[in-house]
């Protein structure tokens, strides 16, 4: 039960869990990353599901106000590293939106709120995807030259994030998977994780 107070074993179980999460994004990418469409369109509602799952594990088992934040701060170093720095401050940014979601007492303890979280965090990932086109194409352009991309990818990359259809499609499928994700979390985590004592 969340009294507010952090442990040791809470920063630990931040840390792993947020890791683990990081650890499957990046072999979601490189997985869909072949196939444009899989990739551009796909990925990141695969991303949101699969890490929805995973998240409810983190809200359960630490539930502190915070771990969110954390997380998605991890989440931002890591684009920092790999050259993404606008990509930081969104992440930041996006997990104080979800901890406002969550930012009265017990709201961690709320299985309502914490799904309604994780929806938002899954849409607003996709911010990956439109803030390079709305503010730092130059920027964007530059790294995936850099990167070896080709211009085929960077024009069908154009297509995917400026097609109204496109933008409705990804947005609508990230948001419906980031829930679905979490759902399926929750069943989890009172199925099996409750039974076996490790909550």
């Amino acid at each position: 039960m969340d009294n507010g107070k952090w442990a040791i074993k809470d920063v630990i179980s931040t840390l792993l869990i947020g890791m683990l999460m990081i650890v499957i994004q990046i072999v979601i990418n490189l997985v869909c990353m072949p196939n444009d469409f899989v990739s551009m369109v796909l990925s990141t509602a695969f991303t949101a599901f699969v890490c929805g799952v995973v998240y409810m594990l983190l809200a359960t088992r630490v539930g502190k106000h915070g771990c969110t934040l954390i997380y998605t701060t991890m989440l931002g170093i890591v684009y920092l590293i790999s050259g993404n720095w606008y990509l930081t401050p969104w992440f930041i940014l996006v997990g104080v939106i979800c901890e406002l979601i969550l930012i009265k007492k017990g709201s961690y303890q709320n299985t309502k709120k914490v799904i309604a979280s994780w929806s938002v965090n899954g849409l607003l990932h996709q911010g990956t995807n439109f803030l390079p086109i709305l503010f730092f194409w130059d920027t964007y352009y530059t790294f995936a030259m850099q990167s070896g991309m080709e211009q085929s990818y960077v024009d069908a990359y154009l297509y995917y994030y400026t097609t109204p259809f496109w933008i409705a499609f990804i947005v609508i499928l990230t948001l419906v998977l980031a829930f679905l994700g979490a759902l399926v979390g929750t069943r989890l985590m009172d199925k099996h994780f409750r039974k076996a004592g490790v909550l």
